[in-house]
């Protein structure tokens, strides 16, 4: 970890707020290397640490060390450091999807979307300008933001180009094939023959399974 991933993660930082949680495990290795865990002093302070990484302070925790007080999480603010290419289509990976829903009018919707917890809308902002385009969203109840681009034009020039030129490399990327042969279809206005929506639904059953 010391010799391979800080580094690494050092010198390409993560941008959604798990880099929240990595500076503090990261200070929490570096203790550990130090062997100052073996102290009292050391121990309390990495404790501290953990109430603010991931899910927080167990209740288990609490009852072992009753007089600690977990270190309350900071606020997520993304960093200046401009969106990689290649990031984008990692991120991806994890956390967008691509979708598509045949309305019972017969419409064909087509979405290139991310979903993320409430505490990460100013990445989705940083991803909208990367883009160019698209629409943030809540839920109504503001503890999930989506990030969404459902313009055909804006998914065929942006959204296509995009991942043609920074492959997907993992279990995603059949579906974005799939995913991509329905806006090619829509792209020449296929989806309004009876023959396209056809082709467009057998393609449906296969995306996301």
């Amino acid at each position: 970890m010391l010799n391979i991933l800080i580094p690494h993660l050092d010198k390409f930082p993560l941008q959604s707020a798990k880099m929240i949680d990595y500076n503090q495990w990261k200070i929490c290795t570096l203790l550990i290397a130090n062997k100052e865990h073996l102290t009292q002093e050391g121990l309390e302070k990495i404790i501290t640490l953990k109430g603010s990484i991931n899910r927080g302070f167990p209740d288990k925790l609490k009852e072992s060390f009753p007089n600690i007080t977990p270190m309350i999480r900071p606020n997520y603010t993304p960093s200046g450091v401009p969106l990689n290419p290649y990031w984008i289509s990692g991120f991806t990976e994890g956390d967008a999807s691509f979708s598509v829903s045949m309305k019972s009018s017969g419409r064909v919707v087509a979405v290139y979307s991310i979903g993320l917890n409430e505490r990460e809308e100013p990445l989705l902002i940083k991803i909208r300008s990367f883009f160019g385009t698209g629409n943030i969203n809540k839920t109504p109840n503001n503890k999930a933001v989506y990030f969404q681009i459902t313009a055909i034009n804006d998914i065929n020039l942006i959204i296509i180009k995009h991942f043609d030129s920074y492959t997907l490399l993992g279990a995603k990327l059949p579906n974005y094939l799939i995913w991509r042969e329905i806006i090619s279809i829509m792209k020449v206005k296929g989806h309004l023959s009876l023959e396209g929506k056809m082709k467009i639904k057998s393609l449906i059953e296969n995306l996301n399974k």
